[in-house]
């Protein structure tokens, strides 16, 4: 997100400001984005969200789960760690 930031601001779209001003702008908003979500889950400090499990992982597969995401309810099912590493390597 912040690459893309900087070249959008680099190339004059959408955004006219230096590409570090660019990327500032662009964490400050996901900052308080994440922050709004927090308080309207109920989560007043980060200390209370980490380790409270209230979120589903989708899309991955339970072994993936069960070793990075310890203890994350995943009800659906998804993909492996080589398929994630095979579509980091594409991208």
């Amino acid at each position: 997100a912040m690459e893309s930031a900087e070249d959008l601001a680099r190339e004059g779209y959408y955004v006219t400001s230096e590409p570090e001003q660019a990327v500032a702008n662009l964490v400050k908003a996901l900052g308080k984005g994440v922050l709004k979500v927090m308080s309207k889950m109920g989560v007043s400090t980060v200390a209370s969200y980490t380790g409270a499990q209230i979120f589903e992982a989708l899309g991955l597969s339970q072994s993936v789960v069960d070793k990075y995401f310890t203890g994350t309810t995943s009800k659906l099912g998804g993909i492996e760690l080589d398929t994630i590493a095979e579509e980091v390597a594409r991208r």
